[in-house]
């Protein structure tokens, strides 16, 4: 991929962490990763020539954030956020907290459906990427693009990031769906209810639906719903089997953004949203049991959207 082009340094929390993603990079990357190199994070001076992607959890950004504004100091880089979700209070996008933290940088997003372990085995892919100013993103076109993976351009961040923020929800009701055996009919049906509460947050915060129904939107969603790979999909099954939510995450290994995006848009109950499928996800996230999963099997064969 691009790192036959370019250098890439992978930076990780501590030691430990690196020495373990070399591990991985050793056994599971393929292609030219000779320009791949992986040190704890802050090891080396960043310029105004360097391109940062933050791939961090969305709950670790604002500490994030914090940490680059301080050893950064002023210095313009243009960063790329690859990180999902809405840092709460107030609903705020991940390149909202980091451009208030990083003023003099461009900060661009990339959203789509990009499954990790697909684009690390060199399967064709197409994602978007958006930032506000046109020289910044023009660039991350120019650096990221290859024959392999394409992307389509966008000025509104801030509709990108809502669309990739909230389909880890339904890619865990997807996996639910599946670890109870309930087939692609009743999978249909999920997505197309998910689509539909996705629609009316989206109503209620001014995004726009050609966003929603973009590849930033529908198409991410319909990848991680459907990709055995996707952590939000694994932890659905998981609960399925009525694993407790702690158990579950600790199982997947990783983070689960869908559970974090899950208690935010309870929030929104207080609204009087329509939103009976999400309600009904985040019950079995918080109480795996028979009657939770029954009740979401019912809230999707009778749902009665505000659509």
């Amino acid at each position: 991929m691009f790192s036959a082009e370019h250098e890439v340094y992978i930076w990780a929390k501590d030691e430990l962490e690196a020495m373990q993603a070399r591990e991985k990079l050793k056994k599971n990357i393929m292609g030219n990763n000779a320009n791949i190199c992986v040190e704890v994070k802050y090891s080396r001076p960043l310029t105004a020539a360097d391109i940062l992607i933050v791939a961090v959890p969305s709950g670790v950004v604002p500490l994030v954030a914090e940490e680059l504004s301080c050893f950064t100091k002023g210095c313009p880089l243009t960063i790329l956020s690859a990180s999902k979700g809405l840092i709460q209070p107030g609903f705020k996008t991940i390149s909202q907290v980091l451009q208030m933290k990083l003023p003099q940088c461009n900060v661009g997003v990339i959203s789509g459906p990009t499954i990790a372990n697909e684009v690390m085995n060199l399967k064709p892919a197409k994602a978007v990427l958006a930032a506000q100013n046109v020289e910044c993103l023009l660039r991350l076109k120019d650096v990221l693009q290859n024959n392999l993976l394409h992307f389509e351009l966008s000025l509104n961040v801030k509709e990108v990031e809502f669309c990739a923020s909230l389909k880890g929800i339904i890619a865990i009701g997807a996996g639910i769906a599946e670890g109870l055996g309930h087939g692609k009919n009743f999978m249909g049906l999920l997505l197309t209810y998910g689509v539909q509460e996705i629609l009316i947050i989206g109503n209620f915060l001014g995004i726009s639906t050609g966003q929603i129904l973009s590849i930033a939107g529908l198409g991410d969603l319909v990848a991680t719903c459907l990709s055995g790979d996707s952590r939000n999909h694994r932890f659905g099954k998981l609960l399925a089997q009525k694993t407790s939510k702690e158990t579950a995450l600790k199982e997947v290994g990783m983070v689960v953004e869908g559970v974090r995006g899950a208690q935010d848009v309870k929030g929104l109950a207080v609204l009087n949203l329509s939103l009976p499928l999400i309600y009904s996800i985040d019950l079995v996230i918080s109480k795996p049991t028979e009657e939770s999963l029954n009740n979401f099997v019912d809230t999707v064969l009778h749902y009665k959207g505000a659509l």
